[in-house]
C-alpha cells in the first residue's frame, strides 16, 4: 500500500508518495498555498499510475507554522480520511524537522520578524519535549539547527529545505498510536516565548 506525506506549515508545500518508505514521487511547491494540494496529488497519482484507493496511510505535520497552510492542509487530510479507510498520523512540525536533523537536540524556523519557533529535546512520538517561541536574540546562544533560508548565519547548522524523504523513513515504523492521530493544529502564541538556559 501507499503512504502519502504532506507538509503545509512551512514556507513551501511538500507532498510525496512512498511505498514502504521508498520514494515514488515527490514535489515541492515554493511558497505554495493549500488550495493547490488537490491538483498536486492528482499529478502525483497520474505520474505514478496509482489510484486514491491505494493510499493507506497519510502523515501530515500539524504546526506550529503558517496559519493558512495548517488550516488548509489539515482540512485536506481530514477530507481524504473521511471514508475511514486510511490511517492518519500527525506530528508537530518541530518534531518532523528534528527527524531531518537527528544530530541536533534543538531545531527552529522563522515564525515572524524577531521570533522563531523552537523545539528542544527528544520528547514523544509526536512532539518535542519543549516547543515554543524564541526571541531571535537568543538563537545564537543555543546548539540549534535551522530549517529555511532566513538568517542562516544565526545557527550552528542550516538546512535549506525540509527533507520529506527522512520523514517518510520515519513513517514506515509507525503503528496506530493515540499521540499520532490528533489533527488539532499546534498554534504557538507569543505568550509561549522561552529563554534558553545558559
Amino acid at each position: 500500500m501507499i503512504d502519502l506525506i504532506l507538509e503545509t506549515s512551512l514556507k513551501d508545500i511538500h507532498i510525496g508518495l512512498y511505498k514502504n518508505g521508498v520514494l515514488l514521487w515527490k514535489h515541492c511547491e515554493p511558497k505554495g498555498r493549500g488550495e493547490v494540494l488537490n491538483k498536486l496529488l492528482d499529478v502525483g497519482l497520474q505520474k505514478t499510475n496509482i489510484s486514491m484507493a491505494n493510499i493507506s496511510k497519510i502523515l501530515t505535520t500539524r504546526g506550529p507554522g503558517s496559519f493558512t497552510g495548517l488550516r488548509t492542509g489539515l482540512a485536506f487530510v481530514q477530507g481524504l480520511a473521511f471514508s475511514g479507510q486510511r490511517q492518519v498520523y500527525s506530528i508537530s512540525t518541530l518534531k518532523a524537522i528534528s527527524l531531518c536533523v537527528p544530530s541536533y537536540n534543538s531545531v527552529g524556523f522563522l515564525a515572524r520578524k524577531g521570533l522563531w519557533y523552537f523545539g528542544k529535546g527528544q520528547g514523544t512520538l509526536d512532539k518535542m519535549e519543549t516547543e515554543g517561541l524564541l526571541a531571535e536574540t537568543d538563537l545564537p546562544n543555543i546548539d540549534c539547527s535551522i530549517i529555511g533560508d532566513d538568517l542562516m548565519g544565526l545557527a550552528n547548522s542550516w538546512e535549506p529545505q525540509f527533507n520529506i524523504d527522512l520523514l517518510a523513513r520515519h513513517l514506515i515504523n509507525l503503528s496506530p498510536h493515540k499521540d499520532l492521530v490528533d489533527l488539532k493544529p499546534n498554534y504557538i502564541q507569543k505568550a509561549a516565548v522561552t529563554t534558553p538556559k545558559k
